[in-house]
Parts: C-alpha cells; structure tokens; sequence
C-alpha cells in the first residue's frame, strides 16, 4: 500500500479498526493486512446573515485547500437594487474554479464562469 503524503494522525486496521502500531506482518488483533490512515483536516465556516463561507485546510498548512463562498452581496451596478447572489468555488486540489453570479432580483445568470484555477484571471466586474 502507498503512503499517505501527510503524516497519519491515527494509523489503524482496515479489518477489525483498531488503533495499531504497523510493524511488518498483519495486524495482532484479527489477522488483516489491510492498513487504514486517517488525515485530519481543519474546516473554518463563516456565517453572516447574508451570506456564508467555509475553508478547508490541513493543520499546518498556510493556503486552504478549498473555499465556498454563497450569499446576496451589494453591486457596484446601480441597476442591481437587490444586489447580486454570488457562488463561487476554489478548489486547489482539483485545480477547479466556478463563479455564478445571478440578479437577486429577476434570477437571471449574469455571469457564469467554470475553469481550471491555474487558467484562472481576476476581472473586475461592472455587476459584482
């Protein structure tokens, strides 16, 4: 079996699920030779009235993996009295983008935008 990229925070049997220490040879318990690794992760959610966000990263680690933002903000259009509801995905580790943005108004898409993220350029948005 591969390695884990990260250190496992709780290394057990895939057969019986008991915390073990791997030596080499199957596990003392019930026999397995089937590991199981568990990752941790740290998940930050952000909850406004209007809005809300989450973060996921692992501990330790400086950029987050993946970040949802969801909610009704104010645009810069005057037109857009309601504003505009916005959703918008980053995802790191896939290497993923999605933005849409809607009039909260009249429900129509205003922008919708799917790409890699390494593809990925900021623009500035008259409607945003």
């Amino acid at each position: 079996m591969g390695q884990c990229p990260d250190r496992d925070e709780n290394p057990h049997c895939g057969g019986c699920g008991r915390e073990v220490v791997w030596t080499r040879g199957p596990c003392p318990y019930c026999g397995s030779t089937t590991q199981a690794h568990t990752r941790t992760a740290s998940l930050t959610i952000g909850i406004r009235l209007s809005e809300a966000s989450a973060r996921l990263r692992h501990p330790g680690k400086k950029n987050f993996l993946v970040e949802i933002v969801q909610g009704l903000f104010p645009s810069k259009d005057q037109g857009l009295h309601k504003g505009v509801e916005l959703t918008r995905t980053i995802d790191r580790a896939n290497d993923a983008y999605t933005e849409t943005v809607v009039d909260a108004e009249t429900g129509q898409k205003l922008r919708e935008c799917r790409e890699p993220l390494s593809q990925h350029r900021h623009e500035s948005r008259s409607s945003e």
